[in-house]
C-alpha cells in the first residue's frame, strides 16, 4: 500500500507545496473563505463543509494551479467518488477556485452528461440484459463522444458540452448544449467511475447484492459492464493526467447520501413536478446497479489515485493525501512523468 501523506508534508514530484512567489492568490479577485462562503450559501452545504474546504480544497487549488504552470498545457483532472459523496460540489469549488483566485480557464465535465438517450439503452435492454435499461454503470455512456470533447477541449477547437436531462432520462438537445470556443488550463471530469480498472474476472462469479443475484444469475449483465470498462472506458481514463478520489468509509454510507440528495432536490423543486424524485426504495434498488465497483474503488483507488480525500460517515473531509509511489504510467502511460514520484 503506497504511503499517502496529507498535503501537509514534503513536496512531491506529483504535486508541490504551494510557492508563495508564483502562485499568492491575485489581489484583484475574492479570497479563496470569500468564494468558498458564497458556495456554500448557494448549495446549501453545512457549516462543517466550509470549515474543512477552507483547509483542503484551497490547497489542493494552489497545488493544481502550480503544477499547470510547470506543465504549460491543458490538465484533464478526474474526480472520482462514490455516489452522494461530493464530486460535483468539489468540482464547484474547484472550478471556482482555480478561475477566481488563479486566473485559469476551467472547464467542468461529467461523465452523467454522457449517458446514452433512453431509447439506446432500451435497445441494449432487449438486445443485452435488462438491467441495462438503468443509466450509470459502464455500457450506458457515449464513451467516443467524452474522448471526442475532451480531445478537442486539450487542441482548443470550438466544441459543443453535452448535457443530459435527468428529470426526462435523455441528453438535451444539442441546441441547449454550451459550447467552449477557448483552449482552457483545466479540464476537470468528475464521474463515479472515473478512473476505475476493470475487476478481477473472477470475482464476477459472486453476486454482490440481491439485485444481481436475482436479476442477473448468468452473469450476462456483469460480464457486459466488465467488458465496456476494460474497453471504451480505459480509453477514456488515458486522457487523465490526474486522479482525485472522494474516499467513503464503506458502501453503507452511499444509500445514506443519495437519500441525502434525493431529499435536497425534492426541497429545490418542491413547486415542480417532482416525478423524477425517488423514495427511499427506489433508491436502494437504483445505488444496487453501483454497488460491485463501488466497492471495487474503495477497494482499489488508495492506491491508484493521485490524490486521495477521506470522508468519514458524517461527510467530512478528513484530509487529502497525495500518493508519493504511483507508478507514472497507471492512468495514462506516457503522460504522466513529472507528475508522480
Amino acid at each position: 500500500m503506497p504511503k499517502n501523506e496529507t498535503l501537509k508534508a514534503e513536496p512531491s514530484a506529483l504535486l508541490k507545496e504551494p510557492s508563495a512567489s508564483t502562485k499568492e492568490p491575485s489581489a484583484s479577485v475574492k479570497e479563496p473563505s470569500a468564494l468558498l462562503k458564497q458556495l456554500q450559501h448557494d448549495e446549501q452545504l453545512p457549516v462543517h463543509w466550509f470549515e474543512d474546504a477552507l483547509v483542503w480544497i484551497v490547497k489542493l487549488s494552489t497545488m493544481l494551479a502550480e503544477l499547470h504552470e510547470q506543465r504549460r498545457h491543458p490538465l484533464c483532472i478526474g474526480i472520482n467518488g462514490a455516489q452522494g459523496s461530493g464530486k460535483t460540489t468539489l468540482s464547484l469549488a474547484l472550478d471556482m477556485l482555480l478561475t477566481k483566485t488563479y486566473g485559469l480557464r476551467c472547464q467542468t465535465l461529467s461523465i452523467d452528461d454522457f449517458y446514452l438517450s433512453r431509447q439506446d439503452r432500451e435497445k441494449l435492454a432487449r438486445q443485452v440484459h435488462p438491467l441495462l435499461q438503468t443509466r450509470g454503470v459502464p455500457g450506458t455512456h457515449n464513451c467516443e463522444l467524452a474522448i471526442n470533447t475532451i480531445q478537442q477541449l486539450k487542441q482548443g477547437k470550438t466544441c459543443l458540452i453535452p448535457r443530459f436531462n435527468k428529470a426526462t432520462d435523455n441528453p438535451l438537445p444539442t441546441s441547449a448544449w454550451s459550447s467552449s470556443t477557448s483552449q482552457p488550463d483545466i479540464i476537470l471530469f468528475e464521474g463515479w467511475c472515473v478512473g476505475i480498472p476493470p475487476q478481477d474476472e473472477s470475482k464476477l462469479n459472486t453476486p454482490v447484492n440481491s439485485l444481481e443475484q436475482h436479476e442477473d444469475p448468468q452473469k450476462l449483465w456483469r460480464q457486459y459492464v466488465q467488458q465496456q470498462l476494460s474497453g471504451s472506458y480505459q480509453t477514456l481514463f488515458k486522457e487523465l493526467d490526474l486522479l482525485i478520489f472522494l474516499q467513503a468509509p464503506g458502501f453503507e454510507c452511499v444509500h445514506l447520501w443519495r437519500l441525502e440528495q434525493e431529499n435536497k432536490l425534492a426541497e429545490r423543486n418542491q413547486h415542480k413536478n417532482n416525478n423524477a424524485i425517488m423514495n427511499e426504495a427506489e433508491i436502494q434498488r437504483f445505488i444496487a446497479h453501483y454497488q460491485r465497483l463501488t466497492e471495487h474503488a474503495l477497494q482499489c483507488l488508495p492506491s491508484l489515485a493521485n490524490v486521495i480525500i477521506p470522508l468519514d460517515e458524517k461527510h467530512r473531509l478528513t484530509g487529502c493525501h497525495v500518493n508519493h509511489e504511483l507508478a507514472k504510467d497507471t492512468l495514462a502511460p506516457g503522460k504522466n512523468e513529472g507528475l508522480t514520484s
